[in-house]
């Protein structure tokens, strides 16, 4: 109903710009053709603490921190509850290999729509193990269901931006950022692999950037007028092409 408003009164709304869900799901898009069958998709998504994530950067984790969500199987729906699945992925350069936990990231829901794929996750870690995994385990002893109280809440958001300016001000962290997709599938009767990655810094300033090209694009007339997911009307050579002095962008068939 909404696409053929939108159509008719020759209006266009590109949905999820950003990097995750957004670049990410064109790196998926982009490895699709390789495969005769996709039979899973990892996507993992790296956030460095040094970044300037403000209090809207910490109330994001704690409002999903005891999130359960779902998520659409080949014949079945998964019930996952936050950072209760972990998956191990090597990362580029010197970001080595890291253990990155389930998460409610909009990618994992939009690429089985738009891309037809099942068995779609998305994993989260820090840049720093130590951190990602203090993070896990007050979360299993059950401290963060004490955010279902409003002063308290407000307190976690206080210590977790404090924490966050101790890093900032002695650097004990950077605003370095990855998304790493893994992909498992057949092509020509045997299984193969393909392993694709980004990684740079200042997510926020490539976040909005990324949204310049699609504003851009809309403006010059090269998108059709509807509703759409970034992936439905466009591809990642178009942003990388824009983008290869903010990122690094690898990928290897296995």
């Amino acid at each position: 109903m909404f696409k053929d408003r939108a159509i008719a009164t020759e209006t266009v709304c590109v949905l999820g710009v950003g990097l995750v869900p957004g670049l990410s799901n064109l790196m998926v898009k982009k490895a699709k053709p390789y495969f005769d069958e996709i039979k899973t998709v990892d996507i993992f998504l790296l956030l460095g603490l040094g970044e300037r994530h403000g209090i809207d950067g910490i109330k994001w984790l704690l409002d999903n921190i005891n999130k359960e969500f779902s998520l659409k199987r080949v014949n079945t729906i998964e019930n996952i509850k936050t950072f209760k699945n972990k998956r191990k992925t090597k990362f580029p350069k010197n970001l080595k290999i890291r253990t990155a936990y389930s998460f409610d990231l909009a990618d994992q829901h939009t690429i089985p729509k738009t891309l037809g794929l099942n068995n779609v996750s998305s994993y989260f870690c820090y840049d720093s193990a130590f951190v990602t995994k203090e993070v896990v385990i007050l979360k299993r002893i059950g401290l963060f269901k004490l955010l279902r109280i409003g002063f308290l809440y407000n307190l976690f958001v206080l210590i977790f931006n404090l924490l966050l300016n101790i890093i900032n001000k002695f650097k004990l962290s950077s605003d370095i950022y990855s998304i790493k997709v893994d992909i498992e599938g057949i092509k020509n009767n045997r299984n193969v692999k393909h392993q694709s990655s980004i990684i740079g810094y200042n997510n926020s300033s490539v976040t909005g950037k990324v949204a310049a090209i699609v504003a851009n694009l809309i403006y010059k007339g090269e998108v059709k007028h509807g509703i759409y997911y970034l992936e439905e009307v466009l591809d990642f050579d178009v942003f990388y092409e824009q983008l290869n002095n903010d990122i690094e962008y690898e990928y290897k068939n296995i």
